[in-house]
């Protein structure tokens, strides 16, 4: 989960401040569980997402990667008391499984003993575990297809579009907290407001894409559930993680341009060509 950044353009403790909500931009998993904390210390909170209810509408496809989740993040929810809820959802993972290119397996145990696992869960899942939780306290409300458009920090408020009517609306918090991710209008509202404020972003020449490895037709799993595989290549990679119902969502790190490239995968007959010897396996 990425760590939130905390803005106050209110005075937070004046009168006038004090009755109005803590606003969260972002309502994924940082977003989601930090208005849980919140509202459990008795402040309400607003929450403002570009993306519709991930509840209501299907997810965007193609961008996901599973969460292998681990101490820091059990700690977390089991604050909320929410580990029982999403460990129902979740498959141990006690090791990696390493698959050559000629179709060996290399097992590489993450713990001394079966007792010590992390958790593969899915980022859609653990996200809609969260939300369904924060609804059920009265003081979170929280504002789909709602995109933070400007932000005016010596003016103390924001700027919220709405996806759907494109109108703009002004929202003022007692205090802001950006959970926008990577692509934070708050970040860049910051280096452009904010005199002496740096921030440097370096992107990867790799990127990624999601890929679904679907369970058998009696709805068993078709590789080893309990591990992370793994298909490293040399200059990409592939992984996969189980799923609750029996299949894995993998992922395909791949360099964006060059000769073995996504760019060089233009068509399902080049997809074709490039996934046989990532197994050495014939195809089906």
């Amino acid at each position: 989960m990425l760590n939130p950044f905390l803005l106050y353009m209110n005075a937070p403790h004046s009168p006038a401040a004090s009755s109005l909500p803590i606003v969260i931009i972002g309502a994924g998993l940082t977003g989601s569980l930090l208005a849980i904390f919140l509202a459990r210390r008795g402040y309400l909170v607003e929450v403002y997402e570009k993306r519709p209810d991930p509840r209501r509408h299907q997810a965007e496809e193609g961008r996901s990667i599973n969460l292998a989740l681990s101490h820091r993040g059990l700690k977390a929810l089991q604050k909320m008391g929410l580990v029982e809820a999403v460990l129902q959802k979740a498959i141990p993972m006690r090791g990696r499984l390493v698959h050559s290119q000629e179709g060996d397996l290399t097992y590489m145990p993450y713990g001394k003993d079966q007792t010590e696992f992390i958790n593969s869960i899915s980022r859609i899942g653990l996200n809609q575990i969260l939300l369904e939780q924060a609804e059920n306290y009265p003081g979170i409300r929280f504002h789909f297809e709602a995109r933070c458009h400007q932000v005016f920090l010596r003016e103390g408020y924001i700027e919220i579009l709405d996806t759907s009517t494109q109108e703009i609306k002004k929202v003022v918090g007692r205090c802001f907290f950006a959970a926008d991710g990577a692509g934070s209008v708050v970040r860049q509202a910051l280096a452009q407001q904010w005199p002496g404020y740096q921030s440097i972003s370096e992107f990867l020449p790799h990127g990624y894409k999601e890929l679904t490895f679907p369970p058998e037709a009696a709805g068993a799993f078709a590789m080893e559930p309990n591990a992370l595989h793994i298909w490293p290549r040399g200059s990409f990679m592939l992984i996969a993680l189980p799923n609750y119902d029996g299949s894995f969502t993998g992922t395909l790190f791949l360099a964006k341009e060059g000769p073995v490239s996504f760019d060089a995968l233009p068509t399902p007959e080049a997809v074709t060509r490039f996934s046989k010897p990532i197994s050495r396996m014939p195809s089906p």
